[in-house]
Formats: structure tokens, sequence, C-alpha cells
């Protein structure tokens, strides 16, 4: 409903730019949800990446809208290409890490482990990795889950719901409720590029579907010098996309 209230010139999805050759078959007659779209290594398959879909997906819902109103539709998260090679490399590290601390028979000492009767640190924790959850129990609930199929979800919400989750995600932003990583801090300097492309290509009414949480990085541009600082000197490697058949299990 707020797509076509808002008539946009371009749809922006949260989703891997490696699978824009997938979004025209989201229109084939067969292509029915639930399906996920698969983003992997040819020869590590171990390294891949699913992107589940169903028929109340909003990522779902957009792709539709915009495949059946002729808008150009475009995922702008960060590739894949680039996260799956962190990942690779990662997992290097921590083999050649392992491989040394055998060699010289190390490991960690009591002294560094970080606490764990802390009630303090403990809530500190808590409230950095599910800020949803501390609406959620301002509201009365026990979990931001259910907080938000509540009030979002499962509500005929008009269009200013996104300006009030704004306003919510925005204000827990400011207040450090949540750490921002450097991975998320390169997902979100690449969705400003991809919105700053569609803007150069001439796009005014740009619908942007993404988390809630990401979306006060989106609504306010630094520098682009700023972006290019946080995404320089990303590694990648060659990915491959295909659909794939989706169950909850």
């Amino acid at each position: 409903n707020a797509l076509y209230e808002l008539v946009p010139d371009i749809v922006l999805i949260e989703g891997p730019p490696d699978a824009d050759a997938l979004i025209p078959l989201f229109a084939d007659d067969d292509m029915t949800a639930p399906v996920a779209m698969l983003v992997y290594v040819p020869d590590e398959p171990k390294y891949a990446s699913y992107y589940p879909f169903a028929e109340f997906s909003p990522e779902y819902q957009a792709l539709k809208f915009a495949l059946d109103n002729d808008i150009p539709a475009k995922f702008m998260d960060l590739p894949q290409r680039h996260v799956l090679r962190m990942r690779k490399d990662a997992d290097l590290a921590a083999k050649e890490a392992l491989e040394t601390a055998q060699d010289t028979d190390s490991s960690p000492s009591l002294d560094s482990m970080p606490p764990t009767d802390n009630d303090d640190a403990s809530e500190d924790q808590h409230l950095r990795s599910d800020p949803l959850g501390t609406l959620a129990k301002i509201a009365g609930y026990q979990d931001g889950e259910r907080w938000w199929e509540h009030f979002v979800e499962n509500q005929d919400n008009d269009i200013e719901i996104f300006q009030a989750l704004l306003e919510a995600m925005t204000a827990l932003r400011e207040a450090n409720i949540m750490l921002q990583n450097p991975m998320d801090e390169q997902r979100e300097a690449y969705m400003r590029r991809i919105i700053r492309d569609a803007i150069k290509a001439g796009y005014e009414r740009i619908a942007i579907v993404c988390g809630a949480w990401h979306a006060p990085a989106l609504a306010t541009m630094p520098t682009l010098k700023h972006d290019n600082d946080i995404l320089k000197g990303l590694k990648r490697i060659k990915v491959e996309t295909t659909f794939t058949p989706w169950t909850h299990s």
C-alpha cells in the first residue's frame, strides 16, 4: 500500500547486488514463494548465503510491485562477493592462529577472559545486542519479535508508521544502544553508494526497503569521501547466483 501511495521511480531493496540479474525471474509464472536466492562460491560452496522469500516478505512484495508496474528494482546491500571473501579470509586466519597456538602450546589465560558474573555488564550487553527488545520491554512485551509483530506487522498501519519507526531507530542509534560493527558500517556505506548512483541516474522518488535499524543511516547522507574510505580495500571472490526451494526447516 505504501509503495502504491509513493509511486516511486525506482525501488532499492536490501539484498545482494550480485543477484540483480535474478530479479526479472520473480515475474515468471512458475515462480512462487517460499523460495530463496542462493549466492555461493562455485569451487567452495560451503561459502554461501541464502536469501529466503515468503509471500509476506517485504522484499518479495516490493519486487512483485516493481515488476508488476514496470518500475526498476535493484538490490543495495554489500555484495556477497566481498562478504564471502571476508568469511573465507577469517576462516584462514583462524586456522593459522589455531596452528600457531598448538605449535607454541599456548592457551587463553583466565585473567584475560571476560567477566561472566557482572549483572551490569550482562544487561548492557543484552541492550546492545537486542535494541528492539529494549523498546519491547518498555511497552510491556517479553521480546522484540512479539512487539514488532503486534505493532507493525499485524496492524493496518498507514504510511506514517515508517516515520515513527525511523524516529525510534534514530533515538536508539544516537543513544549508542547497539554498537556498530565494521561490517554494518560497510553495508550501510554501500547502500548509500547505490542511492547516490540512483540519484545520479536521474531517479527522484526512490523507495528503499530495508531493515529498520539501517533507516537512519540512509536518511542522512555523509560525504562521498566518508563512504569511500569505509569501502576502500574491499577484496572480492567469484560468486554465482541461483534460486533454490526453501522451507522453514
